[in-house]
């Protein structure tokens, strides 16, 4: 997963002034959540940076998680397997 990624979209498109990072791994899994304090409304049916993030991390066996209310933020969770299927 491209966190650079993340981090210039929440910035550009979504106006945040703030962005949260955290990962988490045990010898399943790595966790990681990217929380951003911008306007919202990400749409990964319209967005093609989205769409090439989530066909990323699918390739690699994980699972992406996308909220984005109008308004109230985005959050974007990514499970990713240590051990590729």
């Amino acid at each position: 997963m491209h966190l650079k990624q993340v981090d210039k979209a929440a910035a550009k498109h979504g106006k945040a002034s703030r962005i949260d990072v955290s990962v988490r791994a045990d010898d399943l899994a790595v966790d990681v959540s990217v929380v951003d304090d911008g306007v919202g409304g990400a749409d990964p049916r319209r967005d093609s940076g989205l769409i090439g993030l989530e066909e990323r991390v699918e390739a690699f066996g994980g699972t992406i998680r996308l909220v984005s209310p109008r308004g109230g933020g985005t959050s974007v969770h990514v499970t990713m397997p240590l051990d590729n299927p």
